[in-house]
């Protein structure tokens, strides 16, 4: 029995010390729930911010809030510490005992800064020029308290003509107190319009003009042989199977093939006062003016002949012949 009494006595005096509490009127401790994740919009996190159920006391700053953009984790044990001080019930869950605070922002992205700068730059390049603006720091974005518009201004601008090296300062939105300032340095680059491909072509398919599209690509990429000219690439044949959206080179094409391998195709034979025709079979492929050898299918024998039209071939004498076409073999 007096083990008994012994194990008793601590409780009672906390009970007692309970009651003595009660009666001075000692503070009343609130229930509180956490917010895991927590946006504010001010420079200030409050206690109300962090906790639901705050009471009185949620208004009460408790330190001042990330940059724009940006957030801080909340432990466990700074969070029970907070709820000690000003006596909040709160007793973390199972895995829900930290709070991430984020502080919400006006975002400036990375495109709205380059046209900001391809703005400025036009009148150092020149306004007829086309060219892009590609800064160091490819992934460059500006957060901006939201008070405050998603805007940006370019100040001391420098330009290298000769590397196309540029730096120059950003202020967002501008020089107003609280406003953001970072350097930047990248580079301007010629574009220049080449054609390419809308459609994949097969090797002797024809290129017409609807088979391409201009496109704007850096001049530094684009190689010394590719074809700038729409005019040296519609009615061409495709030497080879290419692929779309990419530059041609003067290797991709050829003048269109006209008479195919096999084919069967009309001889003509044509002196001043006399024309003769008949029919012959290919023996090789053959473009606008090339020498083709082609098997008479009446008398069985192979002759030269250059190739005028789909599926057309003069045949004339070999001196003739070698003169019009020295460099078609």
């Amino acid at each position: 029995m007096k083990d008994i009494r012994a194990a008793l006595r601590p409780l009672a005096v906390m009970l007692a010390a309970a009651g003595v509490l009660a009666a001075l009127g000692a503070p009343e401790v609130s229930a509180a729930t956490l917010r895991p994740h927590v946006v504010v919009h001010d420079d200030t996190v409050r206690l109300k911010d962090i906790f639901d159920g705050a009471g009185r006391k949620g208004d009460t700053a408790l330190f001042r809030a990330p940059a724009p953009g940006q957030s801080v984790v909340l432990t466990g044990r700074w969070l029970r510490q907070v709820a000690r001080t000003y006596e909040l019930d709160w007793r973390p869950a199972p895995g829900l005992d930290e709070s991430r605070v984020q502080r919400s922002s006006n975002l400036v992205g990375h495109e709205r800064i380059r046209r900001a700068l391809h703005e400025e730059l036009k009148g150092r390049v020149g306004a007829a020029k086309k060219f892009e603006v590609a800064l160091d720091n490819p992934n460059l974005e500006l957060h901006l308290p939201v008070r405050m518009p998603a805007e940006v201004t370019v100040k001391h601008l420098q330009l290298d003509r000769q590397s196309g090296r540029f730096s120059a300062t950003l202020f967002a939105p501008d020089r107003r107190p609280g406003a953001a300032a970072v350097a930047v340095a990248g580079r301007v680059h010629e574009l220049i319009e080449v054609p390419v491909l809308t459609r994949r072509m097969r090797a002797g398919d024809i290129i017409g003009k609807d088979d391409i599209s201009l496109q704007q690509l850096r001049a530094d990429v684009v190689g010394r042989n590719v074809l700038t000219s729409p005019d040296r690439i519609i009615g061409m044949g495709a030497r080879h199977a290419l692929v779309s959206g990419r530059p041609l080179n003067g290797a991709d094409i050829r003048e269109p093939q006209l008479v195919g391998r096999g084919s069967i195709v009309t001889m003509t034979y044509r002196t001043n006062n006399l024309v003769i025709t008949a029919h012959g079979k290919a023996r090789e492929n053959g473009t606008a003016g090339e020498v083709v050898r082609v098997q008479n299918l009446s008398s069985g024998r192979t002759v030269e002949a250059i190739v005028t039209g789909p599926d057309t071939v003069a045949v004339q004498p070999l001196s003739q012949i070698t003169a019009r076409c020295t460099t078609c073999r």
